[in-house]
């Protein structure tokens, strides 16, 4: 089965449900990258995403996922050095060139595997007029390329203490660069622990930045692990709202509590 029928047969499924993505990045840490899509299956995800698969063909990748008939739906550009305090590179003016190799590279690299999604990261820079015009300039560019193969540019806004020289730290810084750019394929990547840590009432920013969403992350907070009661009324309430597309994809970032994501995955049949 081909990447597009991968992802096509997913959203025959039930209009009204929310398919929940395995994130490789957190979950399965203890599994090659290649292993973490099978346990995923395994274990009832719907789908699968992951932060950066580059080191790993996408042939092989593709292959597994044909095993498991198990959807891609999102990556990420490349972050660069993160020791020497990369995060990103499409808000930096001083790496125009870099940050639109790694687009490029980034959409090559999902094309045969049918990505629904790429975030492009920002990077760790202070918030200017050169950055937020280098950040819309590198994603309209990124739209335009994006947009020949169906595919969505994601932007993600990161709390502050986490990441504190993130470029992007809030919905509201978000949804002004989405109205700058003003291209209909690109969307917010809203990530339930970032935006609570930011300003709390998840629900209410939700509701704020909604026709702006194209993918949600939960985890519990403040410390990361599996969704609990807390996100599942929040999952619930936005399920019920019918003006949001269906079904909703949510990705599952989290640190299993107790290192191992077989210890407490029962949370995924608990919601559905």
């Amino acid at each position: 089965m081909d990447a597009a029928n991968r992802l096509k047969n997913s959203n025959h499924q039930n209009k009204k449900r929310i398919l929940f993505s395995a994130n490789l990045g957190f979950l399965y840490k203890e599994k090659t990258f290649l292993e973490r899509i099978e346990a995923a299956k395994k274990d009832g995800f719907d789908g699968i995403e992951c932060h950066w698969p580059y080191n790993i063909p996408n042939t092989a990748v593709q292959n597994v996922l044909s095993k498991t008939r198990l959807p891609l739906i999102s990556i990420n550009t490349n972050p660069g050095n993160i020791k020497k305090g990369f995060f990103g590179f499409s808000a930096l003016p001083q790496y125009i060139e870099k940050a639109q190799f790694e687009i490029r590279r980034s959409i090559e690299y999902g094309i045969n595997i049918g990505i629904k999604y790429l975030h492009v990261m920002a990077g760790n820079i202070p918030k200017s007029q050169y950055s937020q015009k280098t950040f819309c300039d590198n994603l309209r560019y990124a739209c335009k390329i994006a947009n020949d193969y169906k595919m969505d540019i994601l932007i993600e806004p990161l709390n502050s203490k986490d990441h504190p020289n993130y470029f992007l730290s809030s919905i509201d810084q978000a949804i002004e660069i989405l109205l700058e750019v003003d291209l209909p394929n690109l969307k917010i990547m809203f990530d339930f622990y970032h935006i609570h840590h930011m300003k709390g009432e998840v629900l209410f920013h939700f509701q704020q930045a909604k026709n702006h969403i194209g993918h949600i992350q939960i985890a519990s907070v403040p410390k990361r692990n599996e969704p609990s009661n807390y996100e599942y009324d929040f999952l619930k309430e936005i399920l019920n709202d019918d003006t949001i597309k269906k079904p909703l994809w949510v990705g599952a970032e989290y640190n299993p509590k107790t290192g191992y994501v077989k210890d407490g995955v029962d949370w995924i049949k608990h919601f559905k």
